[in-house]
């Protein structure tokens, strides 16, 4: 955990983060991905196309999220997506992938893009800020922690009710914030996540206000 987090948490710990006025209520609404496993990136605008990187595959939607169609099968999961002068990178430890058509069809390249780490914070465009905080103990993942900040920086909500392991987060031109992650669900006797679906899906998490 980098000085900053720290500072965050701590400062939330010590003074109120709590804001349960209408102005900041945040709504959360869930898309289930069948046999997606783990949602490790996103892009796009769930009002146009979505693209998510799951575990083996490239998956896209236009629906918001009722379908999806397979569009990229993957030696590895995609670990981030970057456009760049209209096209669209896709990055794992393995094989590269770009697409010149929105995410519609991808051609192979050989390894050469650096994965872009999920951002740590976030800014919308009316200057909320979100801080997308890890937890771990050893190599045991725990559920994540999601701030946010409506006046700079000076005070920080707790806005994500869930327990969840969010692999990335991602806002969309509509300053809406996408969490990928899977089905597991957190014990707290156990202190760990397990999954008891055989049907190992992933989820998206996005906020509607």
């Amino acid at each position: 955990m980098n000085r900053i987090t720290a500072i965050l948490l701590l400062f939330c710990i010590t003074v109120s983060c709590d804001d349960d006025s209408p102005e900041s209520a945040v709504h959360w609404e869930t898309i289930k991905i069948d046999h997606g496993g783990m949602v490790y990136s996103i892009y796009g605008d769930i009002d146009d196309f979505l693209i998510v990187g799951t575990i083996d595959k490239i998956l896209r939607t236009t629906d918001g999220g009722k379908t999806w169609s397979e569009v990229q099968r993957t030696e590895s999961s995609i670990g981030s997506f970057t456009e760049i002068n209209r096209v669209l990178y896709a990055a794992s430890n393995f094989k590269d992938y770009r697409s010149d058509d929105d995410g519609l069809t991808w051609t192979e390249l050989e390894f050469d893009w650096e994965i872009t780490q999920p951002d740590v914070q976030l800014e919308d465009s009316r200057g909320a800020i979100y801080s997308f905080v890890t937890h771990s103990s050893g190599e045991i993942g725990l559920p994540i922690t999601l701030l946010r900040s409506l006046d700079h920086g000076n005070s920080w909500q707790d806005i994500l009710p869930y327990k969840i392991a969010a692999a990335n987060a991602y806002l969309d031109k509509s300053d809406r914030l996408f969490l990928g992650t899977s089905g597991a669900k957190w014990d707290k006797d156990l202190g760990s996540f397990f999954s008891d679906d055989p049907e190992f899906p992933a989820y998206i998490y996005y906020t509607t206000k």
